[in-house]
């Protein structure tokens, strides 16, 4: 049985979602691991290490193989970009979420997650 599909258009899906869903849960179970309070203040800070050193790692790995460089370097801009404009934009709604309680309102609708059904 033949369904003339490019199995680019599946595969490359299906593996980004794959690889979003193990980089959350792996970051659920490292922030849940810190949350529970297990750890003493040094091994929150030891944690902590270990994950700089090893993205530290990879990006010399990375920097280091001339295929990679280009989309580490075009790549990354946008991404930290990305990442400050959402870190700025966070400490803002908290702020506002401090001074104004009906800001939390609006969250529905930044998050994108208004209910399907009508409002009473």
């Amino acid at each position: 049985m033949k369904f003339s599909i490019n199995p680019d258009n599946i595969c490359a899906p299906f593996a980004a979602v794959a690889g979003d869903t193990v980089a959350l849960l792996i970051l659920n179970y490292i922030g849940t691991f810190v949350y529970s309070q297990t750890l003493g203040s040094i091994g929150i800070w030891s944690l902590i290490g270990i994950i700089l050193v090893v993205g530290i790692g990879c990006l010399c790995i990375a920097w280091k193989n001339s295929s990679t460089r280009e989309a580490l370097y075009h790549g990354s801009f946008s991404i930290i970009l990305s990442m400050i404009i959402g870190l700025g934009v966070g400490i803002l709604f908290h702020d506002s979420v401090e001074r104004y309680e009906s800001t939390t309102l609006y969250q529905l609708i930044l998050n994108g997650k208004l209910p399907l059904r009508k409002l009473k």
